[in-house]
């Protein structure tokens, strides 16, 4: 891909990123969302964004998420994205995780009418049962 294709793509999906709300998962808990085909999915996800969409083929749910770091305005720098693309077959799911123990379950209904996004965060539990952040 040329530079100038590169930057064409991180600035449309910057703009994208900010044009839909974003979903926040918060520490220790879960997010969940239904989406149906071509139906945007915008979260956060733990220091990553994730936007994505699906489409129905043949029963399948064919996923398309681009990961980014948060962008924070002021810091100089567009970060760049990420492309996971899955078939997750009707009645099953699929599951991207971050590096920080966050991560997302991709669930595709029979018949792939929707889809149900989660938010997680996944959170190590030490010997006498006690939560220990995995940071």
């Amino acid at each position: 891909m040329t530079s100038l294709k590169t930057v064409t793509s991180v600035f449309a999906f910057a703009a994208l990123a900010a044009a839909v709300p974003v979903m926040p998962a918060a520490a220790g808990s879960a997010t969940e969302l239904r989406v149906t085909p071509l139906k945007s999915i915008n979260l956060n996800v733990g220091v990553k964004r994730a936007i994505g969409y699906y489409l129905a083929d043949k029963g399948n749910c064919n996923l398309t998420v681009l990961l980014t770091d948060v962008f924070m305005e002021g810091e100089g720098s567009v970060p760049s994205a990420s492309r996971v693309s899955v078939t997750v077959a009707g009645g099953t799911s699929a599951q991207v995780d971050t590096i920080d123990g966050a991560g997302m379950s991709f669930a595709c209904s029979t018949g792939a009418n929707d889809m149900t996004v989660r938010v997680f965060e996944r959170v190590a539990l030490s010997p006498n049962r006690q939560r220990v952040s995995a940071r």
